[in-house]
């Protein structure tokens, strides 16, 4: 069909004019063309496809820029959808290869995770027991160049394109790190399965806690196996950590509800535009797994099929929610593939609560109708915990550290001889080992008196500005002590975290650690443990879906 619209424009390339089964294919594509231009003429709703098809001829037969169908198409695609929602778009090909084995939790690469900033290629999450795991690849190290190939400008789907191959393969990467510093590794390209449940166990206390971080295929399958091992160890209860979980596949949340609610439980509902088309998802017919307290840890970027299960489990008085209000997706993306291989991910429909909630429509350009017969509860965005809990501020020294993926370095220099109850102390020796100075207010001072050059000023100028410096650094390496004593709590969590990541299957004492260590996995806990507090919040909701069925 390009190829038609290119020859139409310019007129046939063969000098010795076209065949006459060309022509009459010519003339059969005109014919369907004026009956579509008609059909569509008389359809209001497509006013604007036919100034779209001339558009497009526009653009590659008279613009000054040489530009391929390919990537003309996809910038209209997306330009269609850009009124609608960030989460719409177009797929090539290779990007919907890549989505699909995302949702597999398996492919064969180097285990990283990546996107686009500014043009560069920069890592944001590497996956534990995988090729570049064990090179000490970090989150923040910038990829600049995949098999000498540079990556400024390369596009996502190019990029992990050139990373993936078959297993056994090398693949040189050349990185860079928060800091500057550049590094060249060669790593060899395995099969990697992500793990859905990167921590799991039960603490001394008696609490379980399981961490979900993508709903792929199976994973409520995984997760039903972990709470059968669980429930034999008779926990207070279990804390479900859903917190940077963007959802994934909704039939895998509603599973895994079925793992603590009863049969034929309506866990949400899904409507298209208006309110038609109802769909409703509910438990499948085998009973509850677990039916002890249970509590569910949401942040900021739970999205999607998190909250669903976290929403349901909620409402029906199955769960307290815990943490900070979470994203606010509640839209359902559906792909549509075209003949070649790419899609189109469009969002299609919204989910309903059965307390009949949506999640907010904050990243929605365009008002939506709410579900016809549906009692609406609209508010903020996203889904509110019934307690709250403030997150910590970062400050120079946990982002020291973060940038440079080094909580992740001192769980592996510590593997062997983690310090425990002298974890802050060591950490504080090690930084002071490798030379880590945080970024300061001080630190500026100095930097910005040390910049200018001094040509000019007189003898005596020059002490007094070298006199500064030294009372700023001398200030500097107070405040940097001062400011590590008041981010202890948050250092101690981000450390403590990197060291359940790494042993997986966390010791009853660890994770108890761990548990006291994070504010918001201690709020749950506590409730875990204060079954009166915890039995207020279920039994309020459950009074609330009784007046509201009532109301019905």
């Amino acid at each position: 069909m390009w190829r038609f619209w290119q020859q139409l424009a310019t007129g046939p390339r063969d000098p010795r004019g076209p065949s006459p089964r060309g022509f009459v294919f010519f003339l059969a594509i005109l014919f369907l063309l004026y009956a579509a231009a008609n059909w569509l003429r008389d359809d209001p709703r497509f006013s604007g496809a036919l100034q779209l098809t001339t558009a497009f001829r526009y653009v590659l037969t008279h613009g000054a820029i040489d530009a391929t169908p390919e990537m003309v198409f996809e910038a209209a695609v997306n330009g269609l959808t850009a009124p609608l929602d960030p989460f719409s778009g177009y797929m090539p090909a290779e990007e919907l290869g890549y989505f699909e084995e995302e949702t597999e939790g398996e492919y064969v690469g180097i285990g990283v995770e990546i996107k686009v900033t500014a043009g560069r290629i920069i890592i944001v999450r590497v996956f534990p027991q995988t090729p570049a795991a064990e090179a000490l690849i970090q989150p923040g190290d910038a990829i600049l160049a995949i098999d000498g190939t540079p990556t400024l400008g390369l596009t996502l789907s190019r990029a992990i394109e050139l990373m993936r191959g078959e297993e056994g393969t090398s693949v040189a990467v050349r990185l860079s790190s928060p800091d500057g510093e550049e590094r060249e590794l060669t790593l060899e390209r395995r099969a990697v399965s992500v793990s859905p449940f990167p921590i799991h166990g039960v603490s001394f206390s008696g609490c379980a806690y399981i961490r979900w971080t993508d709903f792929t295929v199976g994973s409520a399958d995984r997760l039903a196996a972990l709470v059968e091992g669980i429930r034999v160890e008779e926990p207070i209860g279990i804390i479900l950590d859903l917190r940077g979980n963007p959802g994934g596949l909704l039939d895998e949340a509603v599973n895994a509800a079925g793992i603590f609610l009863p049969p034929d439980q309506l866990i949400c509902k899904v409507a298209d535009r208006g309110g038609r088309n109802v769909m409703e998802y509910r438990t499948a017919e085998s009973p509850a797994t677990f039916t002890g307290p249970l509590a569910i840890v949401l942040d900021e970027n739970s999205a999607s099929a998190s909250e669903v299960i976290a929403a349901a489990l909620q409402e029906l008085g199955r769960a307290v929610v815990v943490g900070r209000r979470s994203y606010g997706k509640g839209w359902v993306q559906n792909v549509f593939e075209f003949e070649d291989g790419s899609a189109l991910r469009l969002s299609t429909a919204r989910y309903y609560t059965p307390a009949g909630r949506t999640f907010g429509d904050p990243h929605i350009r365009i008002p939506a109708d709410s579900a016809a017969g549906d009692s609406a509860w609209f508010g903020p965005s996203g889904l509110e915990p019934d307690t709250m809990v403030e997150e910590l501020d970062v400050g120079p020294w946990e982002d020291a550290l973060a940038r440079r993926g080094l909580f992740a370095d001192f769980a592996i220099a510590y593997a062997d001889d983690w310090p425990g109850d002298d974890l802050a102390v060591e950490l504080r020796y090690w930084c002071d080992s490798l030379g880590i100075i945080p970024e300061g207010l001080a630190a500026h001072l100095v930097a910005a008196g040390k910049s200018p050059s001094a040509h000019g000023l007189t003898a005596a100028t020059r002490v007094e500005r070298e006199h500064l410096l030294l009372s700023l650094d001398s200030a500097w390496v107070r405040d940097r002590t001062i400011l590590f004593e008041r981010e202890i709590e948050a250092l101690t969590m981000r450390l403590w975290e990197q060291r359940m990541i790494a042993v997986e299957r966390p010791d009853e004492a660890e994770l108890d650690e761990y548990l006291s260590a994070d504010p918001d996995l201690a709020a749950a806990r506590d409730l875990l443990e204060q079954p009166e507090r915890y039995n207020a919040y279920v039994g309020r909701w459950r009074r609330q879906m009784a007046a509201l069925s009532a109301a019905r």
